[in-house]
């Protein structure tokens, strides 16, 4: 049996708060609070977050499916949920190794160098950054590091 949103939930986010960020237009939504540079709507775009199309608001995630039909109906559809916690983390991947970060599609390689955050550079694989920064470190602490 599907698991009915808890009223807590459904206070959550008021139609009217829903309205005053998002317009749907076409089976499309659109931000109408943009920070954009370009004037007029703003596509809003959902991630997806295991196999459904989510959107944050307020720092909540929502099923897309699930604003759409309260968007238009004024209520959540039956067995709509916030999304589990594990649904919440980052959208981005997270390594695993010390001074590697993922930015720009890309895995960076970074220390800290006389308290300043130097950037090694980027890489397609992580362990090569990870690689890069355990070069850096050793090199470092023999004290034959040469900055490019």
């Amino acid at each position: 049996m599907a698991r009915q949103p808890d009223k807590d939930y459904q206070l959550k986010l008021s139609i009217e708060e829903l309205k005053r960020v998002l317009l749907l237009k076409e089976n499309q939504f659109y931000w109408l609070c943009s920070y954009s540079l370009i004037p007029g709507l703003t596509p809003a775009a959902g991630r997806m977050v295991d196999g459904r199309e989510v959107m944050r608001i307020g720092g909540k995630l929502y099923s897309t499916e699930a604003l759409k039909h309260f968007y238009q109906c004024g209520e959540w559809p039956s067995g709509c949920r916030e999304a589990e916690p594990e649904q919440t983390q980052s959208f981005y991947p997270r390594s695993k190794h010390r001074g590697v970060c993922w930015a720009y599609g890309k895995w960076v390689a970074k220390v800290r160098i006389s308290g300043r955050m130097k950037q090694l550079g980027s890489f397609t694989d992580e362990n090569e950054a990870a690689r890069i920064v355990q070069e850096t470190l050793e090199q470092l602490r023999q004290g034959s590091y040469q900055a490019r």
